[in-house]
């Protein structure tokens, strides 16, 4: 994986600001852009916000499907992201100037509608597929780099009171020219084996799901409590408070990438730093119920927590060994597009969110179920730390590296199964290469069996013989 220079980081951290700029800016977006949104009903409101969930997962879905070619395209040319940016510019430019369009308002709002979702979608998984050519720590830096970006330009048009309809309009070219001027990356070979699912890091990934759905979910019950459920209800100091909360967070996350590297034992710390900001903030609604100051400072902490484990969980699923589009796919779904669906949408339609609006059981409920959820998290943690500093340490030298890499980089390995074949030919068990790569003896099986099949040889010897004669060439 390549080490960026200045220029590719300084486009890297630009360009997915302008991805984070539409999926925070506005709990409703892309109908943010519609200048009649305000005024609208909720139901209509809601109902068009459903079309665009469903446009949004059904593109990242078929992305997924044809992972490969889209892979394929993404490495060797630098039309793609510029299609991207057209697509998303007209489709943000059609839901900004629909009310000109009078009696055909609706059509222009659903194609816009459709067309941002494309674009959005498509950008994410692009730039999730672009930074997975980088080293793992310049992935780190720019994806926590670009939300702070993001978080400040936030915070300076809050603090300006200037509106953010015209950046939102102007996001997709932004975002996707960035992505264009990149020089195309290196073509790769992503084989996606259904075993690599397994080597998920759960003990991680489950309690940051569920921290976020469980913190869009129990803020939109919090404020439907205190304001109803009407939309556009918040103020320019709820957009000041939420910026300048997920600013200062980032901050400090970004601060201990940089001064202890992006590893495992970092990733463990900074959760565990977000889950105690995340129940403070929680603390701080529960105690302020009686003053609306503190309970709504909370209520943005919790928001600007969310924010910043999003971006962490897009680290993520850059580290692991499926493919990036699969990878990045998934991460659109799952973190971007379905717990806003379920917040917003699923809760209006059902009548739930009115009826939270009236229940004063909700935060005692919140409260159990936050601090129970809280007590797992920090559980599995524990779990996944005990696991890291039990496992053995990989070898200091990258001899061995490199002359596999050269003895089998023509072979169309995955990346799991090149680790796997490394630590085999450096002597390792399969129990002592689980234990390293933290996945099941039987993964580590399902792997071997594959490196024998394309390498044409059927036992770890052979495999040592194979290496060792380019040693010797060598």
């Amino acid at each position: 994986m390549e080490s960026i220079d200045k220029r590719t980081c300084a486009l890297s951290i630009v360009g997915m600001a302008f991805v984070w700029a539409p999926l925070h800016t506005s709990g409703h977006y892309p109908l943010s852009l519609v200048f009649t949104s305000q005024t609208a009903p909720v139901a209509e409101i809601s109902a068009y916000h459903i079309v665009y969930t469903i446009a949004f997962v059904l593109v990242a879905a078929i992305l997924m499907l044809a992972r490969r070619r889209v892979q394929e395209a993404l490495d060797r040319s630098r039309t793609l992201p510029f299609a991207c940016a057209a697509v998303g510019l007209l489709g943000s430019g059609l839901l900004a100037a629909s009310p000109l369009f009078a009696g055909s308002s609706s059509i222009a709002v659903g194609v816009g509608m459709v067309l941002t979702a494309l674009s959005t979608a498509s950008l994410l998984i692009a730039w999730g597929s672009r930074m997975a050519s980088f080293d793992t720590r310049s992935t780190a830096l720019c994806v926590t780099g670009s939300y702070l970006a993001f978080s400040a330009l936030w915070l300076a048009c809050a603090l300006a009171n200037i509106e953010t309809t015209a950046l939102l309009v102007i996001a997709p070219l932004i975002s996707g020219g960035c992505l264009g001027l990149l020089a195309p990356a290196a073509p790769r070979a992503w084989v996606f084996d259904p075993s690599a699912l397994k080597e998920l890091p759960y003990g991680f990934v489950a309690p940051c799901l569920i921290f976020v759905y469980f913190g869009i979910i129990c803020v939109k019950a919090l404020t439907a409590m205190q304001i109803g459920i009407s939309v556009g209800a918040l103020s320019n100091l709820h957009l000041v408070v939420t910026a300048a909360a997920g600013l200062v967070i980032c901050m400090a996350v970004l601060a201990l990438f940089r001064a202890k590297g992006y590893a495992q034992s970092t990733l463990v710390l900074v959760f565990a730093l977000l889950v105690l900001c995340y129940m403070a903030s929680l603390l701080a609604v529960m105690l302020g119920l009686d003053s609306d100051y503190q309970s709504f400072l909370g209520k943005r902490a919790l928001v600007g927590s969310e924010h910043v484990i999003e971006a962490l969980l897009a680290c993520t699923a850059h580290e692991k060994r499926l493919s990036p589009v699969l990878g990045f796919g998934l991460f659109a779904t799952l973190v971007v597009a379905v717990p806003q669906f379920i917040a917003s949408d699923l809760m209006y339609q059902t009548g739930l969110l009115g009826a939270l609006s009236h229940l004063d059981l909700v935060v005692p409920l919140v409260a159990v179920a936050s601090f129970a959820i809280a007590a797992v998290a920090i559980g599995l943690l524990v779990r996944v730390s005990t696991r890291a500093a039990q496992a053995p340490a990989m070898p200091a030298g990258n001899w061995q590296e490199e002359l596999c890499r050269t003895a089998l980089g023509s072979l169309d390995l995955s990346p799991r199964e090149f680790d796997v074949a490394v630590l085999a030919y450096r002597g390792y068990s399969a129990k002592k290469i689980a234990s390293t790569l933290y996945v099941s003896e039987s993964t580590v099986k399902t792997h071997t069996s594959h490196v024998y099949r394309k390498v044409g040889i059927h036992s770890k010897q052979e495999l040592i013989a194979f290496i060792d004669a380019f040693r010797t060439e060598g």
